[in-house]
């Protein structure tokens, strides 16, 4: 992988899938390669993976581990142990009625911590107005409530861009944007009204975002080719079987795991589309 400073060079890509239950295996296939990274750059120590991409992104699950690793630049290990603590805090109680099964009040608070422990303060925008251009970029989505018939999602960003923008909002607004799976959490609104705006989480029309991040990059990088693409996915749909015995059956609700079976309806075959894209080109799409 190049430096994202090489602003002359071929461009890295990290993208995360949604994965509901399955979300922790994400981060830590990512510790996995930082490790291998670092004799290959001959470092002292893994590299941030914001050191390395040149944009991460992400839905759902996926997003919140795309924030921690690019917008927060967590190190990995503080990234798994946080998502982790988030996970139980956020499915520890059932709500006893209402849409959604779990409270977004909690996932809010959850958010708004490991935002404030990161930079001090819980509410920091979305959009990194101190980026420079050469710095790793991230990018997360959600699905408009009102239009998931279109299957265009809205990208929240962390830099600007001159044709369609992303809503103004805090990085715990995008989060809860693209958590809101109907069978987890209520859609949620970013805005005042009349103008404000309700979203669902993306997984319910491109849970593997990677052909609109792809899109998304060819806009921002008009002149740079794609030196590598990893895409983390959570498991393939026909094999989502968690067993009595497994450990997240007995740390999450069912409502947890029926949705995380459902989220991937779309996942294999956006990989399966990408994989024929690039098929040509060796050493590129992992």
């Amino acid at each position: 992988m190049s430096n994202p400073d090489a602003s002359d060079g071929g461009l890295n890509i990290l993208c995360i899938d949604g994965g509901g239950a399955r979300g922790l295996s994400a981060p830590i296939i990512v510790e996995e390669i930082m490790k291998r990274i670092q004799p290959m750059k001959k470092l002292n120590s893994p590299p941030g993976p914001y050191q390395c991409f040149d944009v991460i992104a992400g839905t759902g699950t996926g997003a919140v581990q795309a924030c921690m690793l690019g917008r927060l630049r967590m190190p990995v290990h503080s990234a798994i142990v946080a998502y982790a603590n988030l996970a139980k805090d956020v499915f520890s109680e059932k709500k006893r009625w209402g849409s959604g099964s779990f409270k977004t009040t909690k996932l809010k608070d959850s958010l708004r911590n490991i935002i404030q422990i990161a930079t001090g303060d819980p509410d920091e925008p979305m959009m990194d107005r101190q980026q420079e251009g050469t710095q790793c970029k991230t990018v997360v989505f959600a699905m408009s409530r009102h239009n998931m018939r279109a299957g265009i999602p809205t990208a929240f960003r962390s830099y600007h861009v001159t044709a369609n923008a992303s809503p103004e909002c805090t990085i715990w607004e995008a989060l809860c944007a693209t958590m809101a799976h109907p069978d987890l959490f209520k859609s949620f609104d970013i805005g005042s009204p009349p103008l404000s705006q309700s979203f669902v989480d993306a997984g319910l029309g491109c849970n593997n975002p990677l052909a609109h991040v792809l899109a998304e990059v060819k806009a921002i990088y008009p002149d740079r080719y794609v030196a590598s693409i990893t895409s983390i996915g959570t498991g393939h749909t026909r094999t989502i079987q968690i067993p009595d015995t497994s450990m997240l059956r007995r740390l999450l609700p069912i409502a947890a795991l029926v949705a995380t079976k459902d989220i991937a309806t779309d996942t294999e075959r956006v990989a399966e589309e990408i994989a024929r894209r690039f098929s040509s080109m060796q050493d590129v799409y992992f």
